[in-house]
C-alpha cells in the first residue's frame, strides 16, 4: 500500500465517530441500549460501565474517554441534570474544538436540559419521549449512518 493511500485511511479512521455516552447511574440501561445500537452500526463509543475498570481511577479513565472521542451523547434525564459527572462532562465537551457541533442531547423524560449548560438550549435534542425506534433512527442519521429497515 503506497504512502498516500495509508495516510487518507488514517485520516478516515480519525474522522469516524467516537462517541462519549455521558449518563448518570440511574439512566444506566438507556445507555447500555445507546450501547447496543452504535455497536451495531460499527459505531465506536465509550459508556463507563463497559469501559471503566472496577477499583481504578475513574477521573482519569472519564478524561482519557473523553479527550479520545469526538461525539458526545447526553442521556437526558431528571437524574442527568443532578448528576455532576454528567454536568463535568457536557461541559467539557461544550469547550473542546472537537465536540464542536458533535454534543448530542438524547431527551428520555420532560426535563430542561439546559440546566446542565446554558448553552444546551441551542443544540437540537433527540426526543426518545416518543419511541425508541424513531429516537436511534434519528441518532444514526445524525450520526452518519442510514438506519436499516426491518
Amino acid at each position: 500500500m503506497s504512502k498516500a493511500r495509508k495516510a487518507a485511511r488514517k485520516r478516515r479512521r480519525a474522522r469516524r465517530a467516537k462517541v462519549f455516552v455521558s449518563h448518570a447511574t440511574a439512566d444506566r440501561r438507556r445507555a447500555q441500549r445507546i450501547g447496543r445500537v452504535l455497536a451495531k452500526y460499527g459505531i465506536d463509543y465509550w459508556f463507563s460501565r463497559e469501559h471503566l475498570v472496577h477499583g481504578r481511577d475513574w477521573y482519569r479513565g472519564i478524561g482519557g474517554a473523553l479527550e479520545r472521542c469526538n461525539w458526545l451523547i447526553v442521556v437526558g434525564s431528571r437524574a442527568a441534570l443532578r448528576n455532576r459527572w454528567v454536568r463535568d462532562e457536557v461541559t467539557y465537551a461544550l469547550v473542546d474544538r472537537r465536540y464542536r457541533n458533535r454534543v448530542i442531547p438524547l431527551l428520555f423524560e420532560n426535563c430542561r436540559l439546559r440546566r446542565l449548560a446554558w448553552s444546551l438550549h441551542s443544540i437540537h435534542y433527540i426526543d426518545f419521549r416518543d419511541g425508541w425506534q424513531p429516537g436511534s433512527d434519528q441518532l444514526l442519521r445524525r450520526l452518519g449512518k442510514r438506519p436499516r429497515r426491518r
